[in-house]
């Protein structure tokens, strides 16, 4: 449990009186439920939301005071006998191993409702505060539903009704505690939440983050069997002890105090079985008998089957035998084609992984003669770079001898020139003077 004194809800109620859809609204209002719940099953498609090793553990004390979860006699147990301390023991157990650390944990089980004294004390033991549910339907729609699905007699789920919500409503007293309706429940979980918050004094407002999922939850499919408010009174064949009992619960579902005394006479009367009580128990015991005789009229029936189809089995037994001895000797075939297809694809794997290194080193080969050529190249390439550099050196530096040598040439040739005219000017000049002198 957790550092802070934490708070265990407690859904009671008859079965079949809507403590399943109360305990799935507060699940999913914060209220934790351990893992290993009791699974869906046909009559209750959408989960019964009980801890599974709890409704085992509590099935065991029932059978251990020669009872059961549809008894309506009183329940007899010492629980401070040595099995009461053992149950106990392992009801701690349970409580500490699937509800650790847990502020607010939920325990619903409609056979905690005639047990509620043993589980108020493991409360105790473990410093957990109890908060109360009772849910209460009207005994003639569990009846109906009780019928529905496990064949029981109204009479005597009348009875069943009554031992739940008696024992429930009067071990209950002095614990905070919220007595609610099945069908408000349905109409409007909103209020009933509310008022759950604060009869039990727990903080469920945080409702409307999850409101969306219980909408789609809380559909009608699962009232499947509806009566009047006022069924029980109308109804004849539900018993007097019932009716009242139910008039005077309806006071808590509607706010007001009860009744206790009214309901602890009739608590005392249910424990004094009447004629009608003992003819209703008579009848649910001849069904049931019947029942019984039904069944093992259909197991004897199945025998017969089992006797006429023996021979046969007995022979298909043989050609079972038979083919499963060929089946073992082609499985052997398959399996020493299995261990040399094995052996060969090892081979082959070696021999992939041989060639698979070799294709690497030969890759490793390539790439290192590319880079080699690609050096090579670079080089080739920088020197012939280097002469195209050099030629173009040399040929500008022709360029400018030729130049040079064509001015050279063009002065000398003026130079010549100029001599040659003046030398034939002297020339000519000498010979001039040379013919006239004659």
């Amino acid at each position: 449990m957790g550092l802070r004194q934490p708070v265990c809800l407690l859904v009671l109620g008859m079965h079949r009186s809507g403590t399943s859809a109360v305990s799935r609204i507060l699940n999913l209002l914060g209220a934790k439920l351990p893992e290993r719940l009791v699974g869906a099953e046909p009559g209750n498609e959408r989960g019964h939301w009980e801890p599974a090793s709890i409704v085992a553990l509590n099935d065991e004390i029932l059978a251990a005071a020669k009872s059961a979860w549809d008894d309506f006699s009183a329940l007899e147990m010492d629980f401070a006998s040595p099995l009461g301390r053992e149950f106990k023991a392992r009801a701690v157990q349970i409580l500490e191993t699937e509800y650790a650390s847990c502020d607010l944990c939920l325990i619903k089980d409609p056979r905690i409702s005639r047990l509620l004294p043993f589980w108020l004390d493991v409360l105790k033991q473990c410093e957990v505060r109890p908060g109360i549910v009772l849910a209460i339907r009207n005994p003639v729609e569990v009846a109906q539903s009780l019928a529905a699905r496990d064949g029981m007699l109204p009479a005597y789920a009348h009875l069943v009704w009554a031992r739940h919500v008696l024992d429930a409503e009067h071990d209950s007293r002095g614990v905070p505690r919220s007595v609610i309706a099945y069908e408000a429940l349905l109409d409007d979980w909103g209020s009933v939440v509310d008022r759950i918050g604060a009869d039990v004094g727990v903080d469920l407002s945080w409702r409307q983050n999850v409101a969306g999922e219980i909408d789609a939850f809380l559909t009608p499919e699962l009232r499947h069997h509806r009566g009047t408010a006022d069924a029980a009174n109308d109804d004849p064949t539900v018993p007097a002890l019932v009716r009242k009992a139910y008039q005077t619960i309806r006071q808590a579902v509607e706010g007001k105090a009860v009744d206790g005394n009214a309901l602890d006479d009739l608590r005392k009367e249910l424990d004094r079985p009447t004629s009608d009580m003992l003819e209703a128990l008579r009848t649910e015991l001849v069904l049931r008998r019947q029942s019984i005789r039904d069944l093992r009229q259909q197991a004897l029936g199945l025998q017969e089957e089992v006797s006429f189809f023996r021979p046969r089995s007995q022979e298909l037994e043989k050609e079972l035998y038979a083919e499963q001895l060929k089946s073992n000797k082609e499985s052997e075939r398959l399996h020493r084609r299995w261990h040399a297809s094995i052996h060969r694809i090892n081979i082959l794997g070696s021999e992939v992984t041989r060639l698979r290194d070799q294709n690497n080193a030969l890759e490793a080969e390539g790439k290192a003669r590319e880079e080699h050529v690609r050096a090579v190249e670079a080089r080739l390439k920088a020197e012939v770079s280097a002469r195209d550099h050099r030629i173009n050196a040399l040929e500008s530096a022709l360029a400018h001898f030729r130049q040079a040598t064509t001015r050279l040439q063009e002065r000398w040739d003026r130079r010549i020139g100029a001599r040659i005219s003046r030398n034939l000017t002297r020339v000519s000049r000498r010979l001039l003077r040379r013919t006239r002198a004659r």
